[in-house]
């Protein structure tokens, strides 16, 4: 059966809440549509988060398509997702983790990670996702 966006919106709404924002074509865990799975911000409690670039070589061109991607999990976690990205033929480089805090009831999300370039990307990731949200970091 085919079906429509607007349906699949509908669906994540009323699993995750009217204030909750759609991004994914598809929800999967290591999908590369998705720039925040949902599955990263569905728990109130401390996870640990991965930023990692993936880069998708464009065929017959000499280019490649980049995107900032945000997973759940640490380090080691990292192993399995680079494995499945290698096998679609999509490059990826980890550049940073830390945990995030959701607070969906107040809209915040408290970033914990080390200071450096890895955390503003972090933050700028979340805003474009979570415009209506207060994002506050601290080193952690």
């Amino acid at each position: 059966a085919v079906v429509s966006t607007q349906s699949k919106q509908w669906y994540q709404r009323r699993v995750h809440g009217d204030n909750w924002p759609v991004y994914t074509q598809r929800c999967t865990g290591m999908g590369v549509h998705d720039i925040i799975p949902p599955s990263l911000l569905a728990k109130e409690v401390k996870q640990p988060f991965l930023l990692v670039k993936l880069r998708v070589k464009q065929k017959d061109v000499d280019f490649s398509l980049e995107k900032i991607v945000l997973r759940a999990g640490t380090e080691a976690d990292f192993k399995a997702y680079a494995a499945e990205w290698e096998k679609e033929g999509i490059e990826c480089a980890l550049m940073g983790d830390g945990h995030l805090v959701h607070t969906p009831q107040e809209k915040k999300i408290l970033i914990l990670s080390r200071q450096g370039d890895s955390h503003k990307v972090t933050f700028k990731v979340l805003m474009d996702g979570f415009p209506d949200y207060h994002l506050q970091w601290r080193d952690g």
